[in-house]
Formats: structure tokens, C-alpha cells, sequence
């Protein structure tokens, strides 16, 4: 009587070809998780970058940042230029105008 089962050489072959592809695809995972490392490093600078930024176009005392710095230069008169850069890099991540005085100074 013969039963239908795969023999033992079928089953090492797919274990084999299983094996293969997953170490093709090992690297991807691991690109895919460095990637993400740096969205997420990107994306916090932005969100520090944006919240000086409203700081100094408001006229309000800025802290200290551990990742973003502002500059205020004169432009032209009557306006200054606000710019941020990451520390460390010296990169620019915002640049804005604001009015010399602030609107509710004296």
C-alpha cells in the first residue's frame, strides 16, 4: 500500500531553497530599519527647527538646543532674516523673515 508523501530529499531541497531566500532578504531588513533611524532623526529636527523658529519670529527668548541653533540677521530695514541650522552640520533647516520690532513692542 502506498501512501502519498513527500520523501525526504523534497523536504531538504525547500529547506534549502527557504534557507537561500532568507538570507537574500536579511539585508533589506536591516536598510529598512536604518532608514527609518533616520526619518525619525530628520523628523525631530524639523519639529525643533519649526519650534524656534516660532519662537524668534514671535520676538521670544530662545533656549538652549541640543539640535538646532537660530541666527537673526539684518535683511533690510525694517526686517530681519531668522535662520535655523542643525548643530553640527552648520545645514540650514528653516529660513524666515520677521519684522524688526515685535508687533506688540513698544
Amino acid at each position: 500500500m502506498k501512501t502519498k508523501a513527500f520523501t525526504m530529499i523534497e523536504i531538504v531541497f525547500c529547506l534549502l531553497i527557504l534557507s537561500v531566500l532568507i538570507i537574500l532578504l536579511l539585508p533589506s531588513f536591516g536598510s529598512i530599519e536604518k532608514s527609518n533611524r533616520i526619518m525619525n532623526e530628520k523628523e525631530r529636527i524639523l519639529y525643533e527647527a519649526q519650534n524656534v523658529m516660532e519662537l524668534a519670529i514671535g520676538h521670544e527668548e530662545i533656549s538652549e538646543n541640543e539640535y538646532v541653533e537660530c541666527r537673526v540677521t539684518p535683511y533690510k530695514e525694517g526686517l530681519e532674516i531668522v535662520e535655523v541650522y542643525k548643530i553640527g552640520t552648520e545645514e540650514k533647516v528653516l529660513e524666515a523673515l520677521r519684522p524688526s520690532q515685535g508687533f506688540y513692542a513698544p
